[in-house]
Parts: structure tokens; C-alpha cells; sequence
């Protein structure tokens, strides 16, 4: 992520969960990575979130954090990145969300989605998403989703749940690797999409 934040061609979107967590993540953007970042939720008195949208779409403010208050209804044409720092609670928003880039001139954009196990009932329908939109879909996601279909279907068995389970410890690894070489390094996978 700190890549995509330290090239100053990027305009980013950063999706949080709570208003702490935007005013927070915007703080730390600003502070220490030195970058102009601004929060708005509800909290925020509605004039002041359309005079940071106001600069956020004049390119003032590289980095506008936000919760789902700016997910539907921003019509800002160039941002190139969507970030969901914590995944929504339902799909439909998820493609709400990541429908903020590619819009306009810019007809590429990219998504990044950290996603948990207390995300784990979304899998499924994430990998539906990804799929149908011809998207590369992380096997540890991909693995996620059939074990909770599995679990949730009464022909289950111990023997599809533990190939599955083995097969996600081979990607363990692997995975860690990948988050390192993405500055992260957490108990959380990552959804990669690019439009």
C-alpha cells in the first residue's frame, strides 16, 4: 500500500469501517507519509465534507478516506485507486466501492481489498464477483469460499474440509511472501482487482 500512496500520480480512495478509523488512517497518511489526506463520514458537517470532496476532486487532497457515506454517489473521474482498508459488510457494497475507479478518461483503475476471516461469510459471493468479471481471484479466497459452501451444505465431509484446509497451509507460505513484497504483514489476505 505504501507504494500506491508515494506516487504522486495516484488519486486514491481509502474505505474504512468506522469514522475513528478514517480520521485516524487520514491523520497517519498526512503525518507521517507526508502525503495530503482528508476524512469525511458522518460525523463530518456536510459542508465540510463537500469542501474536502472539493479538493479531493481538484487534486488539493491526493488521499480522501472515507466510510460507505462516500461510496455511492462520488462522481470524481480520476481516481485510480480504490482501497477497501476494511472489507464492507456486503458485497453489493464492496462493488459500489470499487466502482469509483476506472471512470471517464481514466478507463484503469485498480482495487485492493484487505480481507479477514470475520470477512469469511462474504467469500462466496466475492468469488462470484471476481469471476464473472474475468478477475484473477487469490486461491487462499478461492479456498475460503469452498470450505464456507461446504460447511453450509448438509453432503459436507471431514475428507473435501481437511484437502481444503491442507491445501490453504501449502499457501500459507507463500502468502506471508506476498504480503511482505506489499508492505503487510498481517492476519488478513488481500483482494487484488483491476478495472
Amino acid at each position: 500500500m505504501g507504494e500506491i500512496l508515494k506516487n504522486n500520480e495516484n488519486k486514491i480512495l481509502i474505505f474504512t469501517k468506522t469514522k475513528a478509523g478514517a480520521d485516524q488512517l487520514a491523520f497517519i497518511i498526512g503525518r507521517e507519509m507526508k502525503i495530503r489526506a482528508g476524512a469525511i463520514h458522518g460525523d463530518v458537517a456536510q459542508h465540510r465534507r463537500e469542501d474536502t470532496l472539493a479538493q479531493f476532486r481538484h487534486g488539493r487532497i491526493r488521499v480522501l478516506v472515507a466510510t460507505d457515506v462516500a461510496s455511492r454517489g462520488i462522481d470524481i473521474n480520476d481516481i485510480t485507486h480504490v482501497i477497501n482498508f476494511d472489507m464492507p459488510n456486503t458485497v453489493e457494497d464492496y462493488v459500489h466501492r470499487i466502482g469509483r475507479t476506472a471512470r471517464g478518461s481514466n478507463s484503469k483503475g485498480v482495487a485492493v481489498t484487505f480481507f479477514s476471516h470475520d470477512d469469511s461469510h462474504l467469500a462466496a459471493k466475492l468469488v462470484q464477483v471476481l469471476d464473472k468479471a474475468k478477475q484473477e481471484v487469490e486461491p487462499e479466497l478461492r479456498d475460503l469460499s469452498f470450505v464456507r459452501n461446504n460447511k453450509q451444505n448438509k453432503n459436507y465431509n471431514r475428507f473435501n474440509g481437511s484437502t481444503v484446509w491442507n491445501n490453504r497451509q501449502n499457501y500459507g507460505e507463500q502468502r506471508r511472501a506476498r504480503q511482505q513484497s506489499w508492505g503487510y504483514d498481517g492476519g488478513q489476505s488481500l483482494v487484488m482487482t483491476h478495472w
